[in-house]
Formats: C-alpha cells, sequence, structure tokens
C-alpha cells in the first residue's frame, strides 16, 4: 500500500519500529480507506468470526 499510494499513505514509527500506516483522509481515495479499514478489521477480528461471515458471503 505504501508503494502504491505515497501521497496519501506513510510509515506509522515507534521508535525504530513500523507500527502500522499513517492515511491522509483529505488526499486518500474513499475506495482506498476502505479497503484499508476493512484488512485492518480482518486482522484483528477473531478467526471465528471471520469464518462465520466468510460463510454467510458465499
Amino acid at each position: 500500500m505504501l508503494a502504491m499510494h505515497p501521497e496519501c499513505v506513510e510509515k506509522l514509527m515507534w521508535g525504530k519500529k513500523v507500527v502500522g500506516l499513517r492515511v491522509s483522509l483529505e488526499a486518500a481515495a474513499p475506495a482506498l480507506v476502505k479497503d484499508l479499514v476493512k484488512k485492518s478489521w480482518q486482522a484483528k477480528a477473531p478467526k471465528t468470526l471471520l469464518r462465520e461471515l466468510e460463510g454467510k458471503a458465499k
């Protein structure tokens, strides 16, 4: 994401460690923001909930 959208996405650092991405909502396309929020939620959501939701989507 960072390389594809350098105009609106940057690394979020904690010391020397990358801990996330900072997104400029003014510069980012709504579709990009939606995709990033979805991917972030999927990375943190309980796996059982993800499997349940994926089953309903099919």
